[in-house]
């Protein structure tokens, strides 16, 4: 095999992420509200979290992400650093699921 080969296994690449489709309860969903408002991060910039809820015939899912209709989504400026407090602020999201036994919580980020 050679690395043109491999390069071209990466590009082609696709993984999913199946969920259980069990959802999460009102009450931990309140919480999540109410937590990612007011999310710090070091560099000061504001990203703002707002949960989505859909489903394909909404426009709103993932082509990665089955059976579930949660989403967290990110705004952030587009000033230097954005990025990285983008990177600070999402694993607090993370680690305050934890303890609520909400489902895993995979992120990324698309820039225009």
């Amino acid at each position: 095999m050679t690395s043109q080969d491999v390069m071209e296994i990466i590009k082609t690449r696709r993984s999913v992420r199946t969920f259980d489709g069990r959802k999460i309860f009102s009450e931990h969903r309140k919480k999540l509200k109410d937590y990612i408002k007011d999310i710090k991060n070091p560099y000061n910039i504001p990203v703002r979290f707002v949960l989505l809820e859909g489903n394909k015939s909404q426009d709103i899912c993932s082509p990665v992400i089955e059976g579930e209709d949660l989403y967290v989504a990110a705004m952030i400026p587009n000033v230097p650093h954005s990025e990285e407090a983008f990177g600070f602020s999402v694993p607090s999201i993370s680690m305050k699921n934890t303890p609520n036994r909400l489902p895993a919580l995979h992120h990324g980020m698309c820039k225009k």
